[in-house]
């Protein structure tokens, strides 16, 4: 999936109605879409329809996440957003763990797993392979499920698979739903 190139046929394309796409809006997608794990040769209408169905929840993560910070506010990042607008009920909550992840000195008692996780993402921001992208990513779950958990972090390991289901999207089997669902 070329971003720019998606990016601009889906903004110019009248048919698909989408308005204005940008590369983050295609960054998020792709993450969505489950490029992290495996690189399908998605065509440009499977790529609208995601786009359609996730809009809402990318353009959540867009929000929460609009400031640019090295290593902290990637495609990996911002599609734990997308599928916690989705999964989760207290979007204050998901709100709140983005909001003190990208602005640490907010942070305020009780707001461990988004500083831990600020920490390792600031740290690892110079590595881009695939591998510790993925890392990255679900470590970005479990932090945010053990905050929505009020769990106590000391140390972050990644999360065993998909946390924050899609709408539509089956269990996977052996995991335990998501923090809060939606109701």
């Amino acid at each position: 999936m070329k971003t720019r190139e998606d990016a601009d046929r889906m903004t110019l394309d009248e048919d698909a109605g989408l308005g204005k796409v940008t590369k983050h809006h295609i960054a998020v997608l792709r993450v969505l879409m489950g490029s992290l794990i495996h690189s399908f040769p998605y065509t440009y209408e499977q790529k609208v329809n995601a786009m359609r169905r996730y809009r809402e929840g990318i353009e959540f993560s867009l929000l929460v996440l609009r400031y640019r910070m090295r290593g902290v506010t990637g495609g990996g990042t911002r599609a734990v957003a997308a599928r916690a607008f989705y999964a989760v009920g207290d979007r204050e909550r998901v709100e709140r763990f983005f909001h003190v992840l990208t602005a640490p000195e907010d942070a305020q008692r009780g707001d461990g797993a988004p500083l831990l996780l600020f920490k390792h993402l600031i740290q690892e921001s110079e590595s881009g392979t695939r591998a510790a992208t993925l890392e990255k990513y679900l470590k970005t779950e479990r932090a945010l499920d053990a905050y929505i958990r009020d769990e106590k972090v000391t140390r972050l390991y990644a999360a065993p698979g998909e946390l924050f289901l899609l709408p539509g999207e089956p269990m996977p089997k052996g995991m335990r739903p998501a923090a809060i669902a939606a109701q």
